[in-house]
């Protein structure tokens, strides 16, 4: 038989279901080909009865199964597991979540190991609990009873979508999917869907992605209210994307672009007006002494000689550190340019020693850093931009707060734009001569020191015409983050400024108070428009602070915080709900991007061979804590995770059907 044909027919060969009942290690590939995959090894194999057999006889699949003969987990139990008490499994289930959270999973073996010698007589000195075990309690046990408790939080709610997509270290392209919904008992939450594996990165593929996994929990894109993601043109493009295919199910989903990355995006342009040996000293710098002790420490002797006669009230009693740039992190280019501007002098001194004592590939670039930092231009340019870049990346953090106010942001928004623009334009509305704009007073007062102490008429003049030059490129920077910030963030700003009419502020006020009809997403009141609009007339005729809601801790200033005192008060429920519903849009796509770092915090170079049930089930418990704010100390085992605590969880069956099964537990016992 030739290997070419041999291959042919080899791949035309199915993989057949019935397999899974003889071979409880197997299952399909969780791609469209038609291969199976080993549990415990983490095998792909081919499609093929006598591979499965070979492989199952195979010395390493005997290592790493959980006993000799696999199929007696189905019926067998350990003793312990027997006269496991509630209190015993709870201390398995909870030291499981630790391992999730902070640990690799490998290390339960000689964590248990050491727990057992150190808890002699009591309960922990007869914990039986290993990498096996810590696994299958993580994906069939913690993961599915937290997957239904969500499950059963969100049915028939009013949802808003938080989507991207990214690639893991092996390369894996995921989907993530987020929500934010208000919860009966404990208000307005974010909760994690799932990794979704995705081949293509189109319009078709995303979606169809995004639809399974709002399936798995019965939720439907009819009750979604928002869609946030990225600016990328696959998710958010205006004739073929992602949201273009939501709008079709919810034509009411009002579309939120993720601030955060507006504005690092604002900035960034605006950045590119600069010359370009800015950016330069903003890379090379902190690359110099990124990878070298020896650089750091010369560079510490250097600061406390030129210090040596310095108080420590001057704010510089020692080198600050000097993280790199990235593109990925919004809040790092401001902390770069202050720490290179406050040790601007300490610099120059050590690269004027660094260009003698480098070696000889290091001699060019120390030599070319000490000449740009000794240009006075430079100097002048920092002082400039470095406010600028801070007041950006100020805002873009409070967009990161999972707690913010939509008022108060509404505010930091609208200050910011006008900020730009009064330093550019006047009351009047036009464009200020470039000598009458805010430059700012530093970078004023230094510029005219420097001019000033040119005494060589030859030279005056052509420095004067050197500054005239430099405002010109800062000018041009201002005037470029004023049109991005007036480009980019107007579709955010007005559904603030809606979101900001239901500030208690605003709402309780004779003059600012917002029109019935100006409120925003009136689709939201479905049938109790009428009462919604009579118990919006009421709100303004009652004592807030005499309610029993707020009799103790006062009125509060936090918007969400006042509605929901609102809801516990009779007659304004309707109005109070409709209120929280719309608050749960989300501030920026912050979280989402926590929960990819998150990611790849866990599926790291040394365990790139994770499995996604695994990583998706680690990611579950980790988000689950994180969006609570709560640490695995915190963690409460459910009765469904003592129920699902059983030798069932070590059958090949999967987290989906493990959960309908506890669903139907959990159905019966409360008929």
């Amino acid at each position: 038989m030739s290997s070419k044909w041999k291959g042919a027919y080899d791949s035309g060969r199915k993989y057949h279901k019935e397999w899974e009942s003889e071979f409880l290690w197997l299952r399909k590939v969780d791609d469209s080909s038609d291969k199976a995959y080993c549990k415990y090894c983490g095998l792909t194999l081919l499609a093929r009865k006598s591979s499965l057999k070979q492989h199952e006889n195979s010395e390493k699949h005997k290592q790493k199964a959980p006993c000799k003969n696999v199929g007696q987990l189905n019926v067998v139990t350990t003793p312990r597991e027997k006269r496991a008490t509630s209190k015993e499994k709870e201390a398995d289930i909870r030291l499981s979540v630790y391992v999730a959270c902070h640990t690799a999973l490998r290390t339960i073996d000689h964590l248990t190991d050491m727990i057992n010698e150190l808890g002699e007589n009591s309960i922990f000195g007869s914990m039986r609990l290993h990498r096996t075990k810590c696994v299958c309690l993580i994906k069939n046990v913690i993961s599915p009873a937290l997957k239904l408790e969500l499950k059963k939080a969100v049915i028939g709610k009013k949802f808003v979508l938080m989507v991207d997509e990214s690639t893991d270290v092996s390369a894996q392209k995921l989907l993530c999917v987020t929500i934010s919904f208000r919860h009966d008992k404990e208000g307005i939450q974010s909760a994690y869907l799932g990794l979704i594996p995705v081949i293509e990165t189109n319009a078709d593929s995303l979606f169809s992605a995004l639809e399974m996994a709002l399936m798995n929990y019965d939720m439907h894109l009819e009750n979604c209210i928002g869609f946030a993601s990225d600016g990328a043109s696959v998710m958010v493009g205006v004739n073929n994307s992602v949201w273009t295919r939501v709008k079709v199910k919810s034509p009411d989903c009002v579309q939120m672009k993720c601030i955060c990355h507006s504005l690092a995006l604002c900035i960034q342009h605006a950045f590119e007006k600069l010359p370009s040996n800015i950016g330069f000293l903003l890379k090379e710098i902190p690359t110099w002494f990124s990878k070298s002790g020896l650089r750091r420490e010369r560079f510490t002797h250097v600061f406390d000689a030129i210090n040596a006669d310095n108080d420590l009230e001057s704010g510089k009693s020692h080198p600050s550190p000097f993280m790199k740039t990235s593109q990925t992190r919004w809040l790092v280019r401001g902390k770069v340019m202050f720490n290179i501007l406050l040790n601007w002098d300490e610099l120059v001194g050590y690269f004027t020693i660094a260009e003698v004592e480098s070696k000889v590939d290091s001699r060019f670039k120390a030599r070319m850093i000490k000449e740009m930092m000794q240009d006075v231009s430079n100097r002048l340019i920092f002082q400039f931009a470095t406010p600028i870049v801070q007041e950006f990346e100020r805002v873009n953090a409070m967009f990161q707060s999972e707690k913010a106010d939509p008022h108060s942001l509404m505010n930091q928004l609208d200050m910011l734009q006008k900020s730009l623009r009064g330093r550019l334009y006047n009351a009047a509305g036009s464009k200020k001569p470039i000598e009458e704009c805010d430059f700012g007073y530093k970078f004023i007062h230094e510029m005219q020191i420097y001019v000033d102490s040119i005494l060589d008429e030859n030279n005056r003049g052509r420095e004067l015409q050197k500054m005239i030059n430099l405002k010109i490129r800062c000018h041009n920077m201002l005037d470029e983050a004023m049109q991005q910030v007036e480009k980019r963030l107007p579709p955010s700003m007005d559904i603030f400024k809606g979101l900001s009419s239901l500030s208690p502020n605003i709402v309780l006020s004779q003059v600012d108070r917002a029109k019935f009809e100006e409120l925003p997403s009136k689709h939201l009141m479905g049938q109790h428009c009428e009462a919604i609009e009579e118990q919006y007339r009421r709100l303004l005729f009652v004592m807030w602070n005499d309610e029993p809601a707020f009799k103790k801790t006062g009125l509060p200033t936090d918007t969400v915080t006042f509605w929901e005192g609102v809801c516990l008060t009779p007659g304004f429920k309707e109005l109070a709900q409709y209120a929280l519903t719309c608050l749960i849009t989300p501030f920026s796509n912050a979280g989402i991007e926590r929960v990819f770092s998150v990611v790849n915090a866990t599926k790291t170079k040394q365990r790139n061979k994770l499995g996604l049930d695994s990583l998706d089930a680690i990611i579950r418990i980790k988000a689950h804590l994180f969006f609570k704010g709560k640490c695995c100390k915190q963690f409460k085992v459910t009765q469904e995770m003592l129920h699902l605590f059983t030798s069932r969880m070590y059958e090949t069956s999967s987290i989906e059907d493990n959960a309908e099964l506890m669903d139907s537990w959990f159905t019966m016992k409360s008929l």
